[in-house]
């Protein structure tokens, strides 16, 4: 018989034997090639996935409102005033839209896409979301945008000029509360439309929407609730008769 080679380093144990120590060694191998531990080849390491986390919007402390995740599913409700402090300038009005209506007053909208704007404004105090709406209407009034009324509780973001076209609200009459835009027809009785339309055009944004009716002598107006109520004040007092302010008596005559 061939004898048997010794083991390298043991030359006590045939070719091919293990020591006890290797054994061990094996086994604790073993034990660490799990399925959450697989072994990796020398020289390369794991890779952990890391955890994502959403940017921090830095917003003012605000009264009864949540911006959190979950808190912006929840609608606002109307009449709740929010303390906000904001500081814009010359800021995307894409960025100006979702930081203010969308995440402080909870308000859904859609936006012209042709719409690119840079806005600056500071506003600082306590507003209702219809407050807080009306005031940003005014803000980019500047810019020729307006805020009009869209379908269901959403509002409509467009060039000024469109706005009567694209606006879902009905026409109003005056002494509503309204938000965004509005559309009102003012009837005269003893001043030609023709030339009120002179007369207010200077006192309306520039870009809104100022059409005649002969028909009945009326001007359909849609601009901001403050420009138009302003329009109608005017009107109010240029729309007199022409005597009703001339007294006048009849005297005898005697020859």
């Amino acid at each position: 018989e061939k004898e048997k080679k010794a083991a390298p380093g043991n030359p006590l144990l045939p070719a091919g034997s293990k020591t006890f120590n290797q054994e061990k060694e094996e086994k604790k191998a073993q034990k660490k090639a799990t399925p959450e531990n697989p072994p990796h080849p020398a020289g390369m390491e794991t890779l952990k996935t890391a955890s994502w986390k959403s940017p921090v919007l830095n917003t003012p402390p605000q009264t009864g409102i949540s911006t959190s995740p979950e808190g912006r599913k929840e609608k606002l409700v109307e009449g709740k005033s929010v303390h906000v402090e904001l500081a814009f300038d010359n800021a995307d009005l894409y960025e100006v839209l979702d930081a203010t209506l969308y995440e402080l007053f909870k308000v859904n909208y859609m936006l012209d896409p042709s719409i690119k704007a840079k806005v600056t404004f500071h506003i600082s105090g306590d507003y209702t979301r219809s407050q807080f709406v009306n005031i940003l209407n005014n803000v980019l009034q500047l810019n020729k945008i307006a805020i009009v009324k869209g379908p269901g509780d959403i509002f409509k973001i467009v060039r000024r000029p469109m706005s009567a076209g694209v606006a879902n609200a009905p026409l109003v009459t005056g002494g509503e509360n309204v938000v965004g835009d509005i559309t009102r027809m003012i009837r005269l009785r003893y001043l030609s439309a023709a030339k009120a339309l002179g007369n207010v055009r200077p006192f309306l944004s520039t870009g809104a929407v100022l059409t005649l009716n002969t028909m009945n002598n009326s001007l359909v107006i849609t601009d901001t609730p403050d420009n138009v109520a302003k329009a109608a004040s005017i009107l109010g007092a240029l729309d007199v008769p022409y005597f009703s302010d001339i007294s006048w008596r009849l005297f005898p005559v005697k020859e």
